[in-house]
């Protein structure tokens, strides 16, 4: 682990980077002594003491329990480095960069699809991606990847969870965590239980995937 961590850049890192979803996660927030950070998959904390950035005051729009959600987590103490997570495929409407170039799609309102009498279908001016790539630069910004929501990774269904220590979960999510120095992960007793990660002063919960069914 290194001899100092900046808690401030580190914790930007669980906040939700797609630009079309949930603007409240966008950034971290103040919660009591913590400063949280999610993206509906992972939540993350660190003493608000150690966070010297930019943080929202709660909203009735923020996870309610978040507290008690890390108190429940707290039986997982079994922490194991996470090592030998393979990187997962690059997207590729991105290649890799985790952000598109161009405007938000009028089609589709950024949204990638549409809905027409009930049935939504994919948005053929931004292919599925809510960016118009086919803008003039002058009218052109950089967005968060809708394909892979800003990391760069595929998340596409058809990549099965990775089984890590009896429990499956995302594999981006596995290979971001262990790209960071001297993370941790503690499984749960229920496989269907959150896991319980931690780097230095920082805490976190990791959603598990659903066993994938047998073919």
């Amino acid at each position: 682990m290194p001899e100092t961590i900046d808690y401030t850049e580190l914790l930007g890192r669980f906040t939700l980077k797609h630009s079309c979803l949930r603007e409240y996660l966008q950034k971290p927030w103040r919660d009591g002594q913590y400063v949280y950070a999610s993206n509906g998959h992972w939540l993350a904390r660190v003493p608000a003491a150690e966070f010297h950035g930019e943080a929202a005051d709660r909203t009735p729009r923020h996870p309610a329990s978040v507290a008690r959600m890390f108190a429940d987590a707290a039986d997982r103490t079994a922490f194991h480095p996470l090592t030998g997570i393979a990187k997962p495929e690059e997207c590729g409407p991105c290649s890799g960069r985790g952000v598109t170039r161009g405007s938000e799609c009028n089609s589709c309102d950024g949204e990638g699809t549409f809905d027409r009498m009930g049935w939504d279908y994919e948005c053929k001016q931004c292919d599925g991606t809510g960016i118009d790539r086919h803008v003039p630069d002058e009218a052109a910004a950089d967005h968060a990847c809708n394909s892979c929501k800003g990391y760069g990774l595929l998340f596409t269904s058809e990549h099965e969870p990775a089984l890590y220590r009896e429990r499956y979960f995302s594999p981006v999510y596995l290979w971001l965590l262990q790209a960071i120095a001297g993370a941790e992960l503690a499984v749960a007793a229920d496989p269907l239980a959150a896991a319980r990660f931690r780097v230095g002063a920082l805490e976190g919960l990791l959603m598990p995937c659903r066993e994938p069914k047998a073919a």
